[in-house]
């Protein structure tokens, strides 16, 4: 497992806009944003809150979720094979997630599931899961919020 993160900035307030799609049902990713330090080891999968990309589980594990902390409203992907476009809105604690559209996350953040303590700024970052599946990303885009 890893992360592939922008390093160059961290990030407060923002608006990040991507698109993704799954080779499987059951390909595991998700978008990490405020991890709060270089990241060297996988403990950032405890300090920083993840979007979760993976349509073969439920609850809290299922694509648009809070990774472990909070479930989508409502189970928005598109197909194995087509592009799912996130747009994540991070204003202070509070978080919005809508997918393809649709909103299904309005979260404030607090510490929930695996996190115990995060960030209100860090880094962004695309999790390579494993090697079993692949997920596919495109079109990234952050816009700082001031």
């Amino acid at each position: 497992m890893g992360l592939f993160w922008y390093s160059a900035k961290k990030y407060k307030d923002f608006i990040l806009e991507l698109d993704y799609k799954t080779e499987t049902p059951n390909a595991n990713s998700g978008v990490f944003y405020r991890v709060p330090d270089m990241v060297t080891s996988n403990e950032y999968i405890y300090k920083s809150f993840e979007i979760q990309i993976d349509d073969s589980q439920t609850g809290i594990h299922q694509t648009g979720s809070v990774y472990d902390a909070e479930a989508p409203k409502s189970a928005a992907w598109n197909k194995t094979g087509e592009w799912n476009h996130f747009k994540i809105t991070c204003v202070g604690r509070n978080v919005k997630i809508e997918l393809n559209g649709k909103p299904i996350i309005d979260w404030n953040m607090e510490p929930r599931g695996k996190i115990r303590e995060y960030s209100l700024d860090g880094y962004i970052g695309l999790q390579n899961h494993d090697y079993a599946t692949s997920v596919y990303f495109k079109d990234i885009f952050v816009k700082e919020l001031k």
